[in-house]
């Protein structure tokens, strides 16, 4: 992982500097699966910005610098802007009551918790994302993070599936099992979409696998709370 190179190409990136230019005087930091693959080396389309200041006119103002379509997906005060581009895809959230560093402990992943400030830094990790992603680890940074949005256990599943270099601490593990049967309470199209991602990742077996084994797959479903579990899902995959 070598983060001064990439450090490098986020501070000299024109589309960062422009975002950062147009949004002013909001601050903007790039942040969860955004910054993680990037980190990675991993070519991502997706920009996902946490704003400092209005977000919806944050999100106005890159509309008219940019073009683009914008939709709001969800209801304030958890709704996201997404101002969709031919070459990318912005989503825009508000930083959470409290400021940057409380609303990054209210995040799910440590690799997702990363927040780098438009456009020159510095990059604030404070509970060791940069150190888990080198790693490999896929570290829960609060319990009680799963249990208040339960589809982040769904979310667990797709970064192995999808990032196939991370894995679960068995710590994240406990908690996932866990916090699972909060899943019965999540709408439907936010678990089909999360399923939908992990279907198409190289490591969809051993995601589905740890889904049987740590009975997440069976808070989905009454088939798969059984034995048969690991063989049904994987015929699927």
């Amino acid at each position: 992982l070598d983060t001064a190179h990439v450090l490098r190409r986020l501070r000299a990136s024109p589309l960062l500097r422009r975002l950062a230019r147009e949004a002013a005087p909001a601050t903007l930091y790039l942040t969860g699966g955004g910054l993680r693959d990037r980190l990675l080396g991993i070519a991502n389309r997706d920009v996902d910005l946490a704003v400092e200041g209005d977000v919806e006119a944050v999100a106005h103002r890159l509309t008219a610098g940019l073009g683009g379509t914008l939709v709001l997906l969800g209801a304030p005060p958890n709704a996201t802007w997404r101002l969709v581009g031919r070459h990318w895809q912005l989503d825009l959230v508000g930083i959470a009551t409290g400021g940057v560093r409380r609303d990054i402990t209210r995040r799910d992943f440590t690799v997702n918790a990363m927040f780098w400030r438009l456009p020159s830094g510095p990059l604030l990790d404070p509970t060791g994302g940069l150190d888990d992603l080198a790693a490999g680890r896929l570290a829960v940074i609060h319990p009680a993070n799963l249990y208040q949005d339960p589809v982040r256990v769904l979310r667990g599943l797709r970064l192995m599936a999808t990032r196939p270099g991370l894995s679960l601490t068995a710590e994240a593990e406990r908690h996932m099992a866990a916090a699972s049967p909060g899943l019965q309470r999540v709408a439907a199209e936010r678990i089909t979409f999360e399923l939908e991602v992990l279907l198409t990742g190289p490591g969809v077996r051993r995601a589905l696998r740890a889904g049987c084994r740590l009975g997440i797959l069976g808070a989905l479903h009454p088939s798969w709370r059984s034995d048969s579990c690991r063989r049904e899902v994987l015929e699927v995959a």
